[in-house]
């Protein structure tokens, strides 16, 4: 959050937080992969790692807030329930 670009693995879907703004490295142990994303960034004029920093600091106090996360979660509680409500198998979460 502290609006730099960021090197990291689309591991753990650390993408779908990140989006396209970020630096990716394949996760397998190879040090060649880390040493090639690091080549990438050091090549990267300082105005494009800036507002690539500054677009994923926007994408992610936009998108995962404490409300907008809350939100997700109350969504899906809700479908869960929903869904033991009308499906026998899963009648030992509605009780």
């Amino acid at each position: 959050l502290c609006g730099r670009a960021i090197l990291t693995t689309r591991m753990s879907g650390v993408e779908a937080v990140l989006g396209p703004d970020a630096f990716y490295v394949e996760p397998q142990p190879q040090p060649q992969n880390l040493v090639q994303g690091l080549m990438e960034c050091a090549q990267t004029p300082r105005t494009n790692l800036n507002r690539r920093g500054a677009a994923i600091r926007h994408r992610v106090l936009a998108e995962f807030s404490w409300e907008k996360q809350g939100a997700r979660l109350a969504g899906f509680l809700e479908a869960v329930c929903t869904a033991a409500e009308t499906t026998p198998e899963l009648e030992l979460l509605a009780a």
